[in-house]
Formats: structure tokens, sequence, C-alpha cells
């Protein structure tokens, strides 16, 4: 497998607006329509304290257009967003291969 391919080709990712996947939730997929560049268009960006990787490792952004600082969600993890992308993630996609290494089984 190329370095750079994704291990997944379909993901979902949940976020959430309280720690501990707790509060109000959001759902997000590839391929499901969503403006995953900007997640203010659909009214979640800057909102997310906690995430959920259901399928697929992601990467989340503190910018628009997948830019800025990241970090790396595996699936099947729950985490509690640190200063940087607590309440600031605006965008985000599945990680590639490259990307989250040995962080992610």
């Amino acid at each position: 497998m190329h370095a750079n391919a994704y291990l997944h080709s379909e993901g979902k990712i949940v976020l959430f607006s309280d720690t501990d996947g707790q509060g109000a939730g959001k759902i997000f997929g590839v391929n499901s329509g969503q403006n995953l560049e900007n997640i203010h268009r659909e009214s979640w960006g800057d909102k997310a304290v906690s995430a959920y990787a259901v399928k697929g490792n992601w990467i989340l952004f503190n910018d628009d257009g997948r830019r800025g600082e990241k970090t790396v969600i595996c699936e099947g993890v729950m985490k509690d967003l640190d200063g940087n992308y607590r309440k600031k993630t605006s965008s985000m996609r599945l990680a590639t291969i490259d990307e989250y290494g040995s962080r992610c089984p």
C-alpha cells in the first residue's frame, strides 16, 4: 500500500459539545455531502469539545480549509480535545497512513 494511502475510503466521526462524548453531538461522514473543509457551514465550527472516531482515523484542524494545527483521532477512540482544538476545530478529513503512523493500531 502506498505510504500516503488512506486506510479507509469511508469514515464517520461524531463531535460533541462537552467532554467524554456528552452534550449535543453531530455526526460527520466521508461521502455524506457535508462540508468537511469548513464545518462552520454545517453549524458546528468551533463547538467541539470531544470527538469519537466511529470509522477511520481522522485529522482535525483548527482552521478552515484543512489548515492550521492538527490532531489525529484514531478509529474507536473517544478523545477530549485540548486547548488548541477545544471549541476551535474548523475542518477535518480522514488521515493518511503517513500522518498517523504508529499512533493508531
